[in-house]
């Protein structure tokens, strides 16, 4: 799958006199909402969209709670299926 990205001038604010330097941004496709989130993963698992909905939007009450406690929240610990590492489908 191909990647969109824009090419970016940016200056170096240290050396302003110096020409701007190129770089790729990513650019995104569209917008998905948890919603459609929801509807596909309804579609390959027995849960049903209110209780994704429901539990996501907990898991999401929660990391805003932890966050306001002066926390950080690590989600380095969840795991995905080996065939999605590094964003690639194998």
């Amino acid at each position: 799958m191909a990647q969109n990205y824009t090419l970016m001038a940016r200056k170096n604010l240290l050396k302003p006199d110096e020409t701007p330097k190129y770089y790729a941004v990513a650019r995104s496709g569209r917008k998905v909402t948890v919603k459609e989130v929801c509807k596909r993963i309804t579609e390959r698992s027995s849960y049903s969209k209110g209780e994704l909905e429901g539990c996501i939007g907990e898991f999401l009450l929660e990391i805003v709670n932890v966050l306001e406690e002066g926390n950080i929240v690590q989600m380095g610990d969840l795991e995905f299926p080996h065939e999605y590492q590094n964003g690639y489908s194998y």
